[in-house]
């Protein structure tokens, strides 16, 4: 039995959620002061948080839902769980950031005097499909329409586009022909698949930046600026650069199901040494990976490309009861990783403010003191935001959503 599991919830898995979680919100923290205060590097974990995210994602998706969605209208339950997982906080926040972006002319259509373009996105973000395809208004990217909250939610959008494909493929997962080793192998294929298509992106990028100045213009192209480009899209936002992540995590949940028990003693030691070991694998080929210096490309996807090995460490962690899992299932942990979805999609409200407000040091210790003051700010915020919005409405959503199966007699 996993440290603390009981129908199904594994602890640790909070904790790893609220880890990536502050990955994510630590890196662009760094951006908040003046530049060069935090080591480069820092700002680069957002990379690993995002890849932690959508591995998590696949594992936890698998591993609560394969069954779910293989009974009679499981389907329509597991689509409206999701749903109201990501949608009621999401839309909240979209459209008060969308409702003061209006009133204050502060999008980036506005500013270029198209007011009427400021909605031309505004379908794609009310369905969650943003990430899905690439276009550019008023000299900005689909993901870049609307303002700093509405920019992280590409990720949001592609989690809605893997719980699509997952469903459609669930039956194909539950077939009796399905073997561990023909998943596994499936999710390599996936991954290599995408490391070939990061390849040619990167050999053929002045053929890709062609085609983007002549069918998007100019602000498609990396002349202008990466962030906005359609090689960005390819490589980052969209959602089958990001599938591979995913799949690794369905693998690693299909492996941990099927696994063999072991007795406590053959998973003492060796077990928390392995555990320990991966964690540090990974830290250690992201600052390699992501050194100053280093391939540009390789630099644009790293966390991608080292998703195998995330997948390696979640399984040790969930594997046996370490020093480790029982640290990422202490009840701080669990709380705020309940918590890790409102502060996602927080987090940049801190850094708007700040500006707003000129806060702003170039003394080191009052910007570091100040960084983390922000982030435990942050968690204290993002736990009420779960327990007043979040969970109600989440709660709400699934009863009035979920399939009225027909009783049994």
């Amino acid at each position: 039995m996993f440290l603390g599991a009981s129908d199904g919830h594994m602890p640790a898995l909070d904790g790893l959620r609220f880890m990536a979680a502050m990955l994510v919100a630590g890196g662009h923290y760094t951006g908040m002061f003046v530049p060069g205060i935090f080591p480069e590097v820092l700002h680069s974990f957002t990379g690993l948080g995002m890849t932690l995210f959508f591995v998590l994602s696949g594992f936890v998706i698998h591993y609560n839902y394969h069954a779910t969605l293989q009974q009679p209208g499981g389907v329509r339950l597991f689509l409206a769980a999701r749903f109201a997982r990501l949608y009621p906080l999401y839309i909240v926040l979209f459209l008060i950031e969308f409702a003061y972006l209006v009133a204050s002319a502060r999008s980036p259509c506005a500013r270029a005097g198209d007011f009427g373009g400021q909605f031309n996105a505004l379908l794609n973000y009310l369905t969650l499909t943003q990430s899905w395809t690439y276009a550019v208004a008023c000299e900005k990217a689909l993901i870049y329409q609307y303002g700093p909250i509405s920019a992280v939610t590409w990720s949001i959008s592609v989690e809605m586009f893997f719980y699509l494909a997952y469903a459609a493929g669930a039956r194909i997962l539950a077939g009796r022909d399905v073997t561990r080793a023909g998943v596994v192998g499936a999710a390599a294929a996936v991954y290599a698949a995408t490391v070939i298509c990061f390849w040619l992106c990167g050999h053929y990028q002045a053929e890709i930046d062609s085609l983007a100045l002549e069918t998007f213009g100019r602000a498609a192209s990396t002349a202008a600026d990466y962030n906005d480009s359609l090689l960005r899209w390819l490589l980052y936002f969209n959602p089958l650069a990001r599938l591979a992540e995913f799949c690794i995590g369905v693998a690693v949940a299909i492996v941990f199901m099927e696994r063999q028990p072991r007795s406590a003693g053959e998973a003492g030691k060796l077990a928390s040494r392995t555990t320990l070991g991966t964690i540090v694998a990974v830290v250690a080929v992201h600052l390699w990976l992501y050194a100053p210096g280093g391939d540009v490309l390789i630099g644009r996807v790293a966390s991608q490309l080292y998703a195998p090995l995330v997948g390696i460490m979640m399984y040790c962690i969930v594997r046996d009861i370490t020093p480790w899992s029982r640290i990422l299932s202490l009840p701080l942990m669990v709380a705020l990783g309940q918590a890790s979805y409102s502060i996602y999609l927080l987090h940049e409200i801190f850094p708007s403010a700040y500006k707003r407000l000129g806060i702003e040091t170039a003394n080191p210790m009052a910007a570091w003191a100040l960084w983390a003051a922000t982030l435990a700010l942050l968690a204290l915020v993002s736990r009420v935001s779960y327990l007043t919005v979040e969970s109600p409405a989440r709660r709400v959503l699934r009863r009035l959503l979920a399939p009225r199966l027909p009783q049994r007699t």
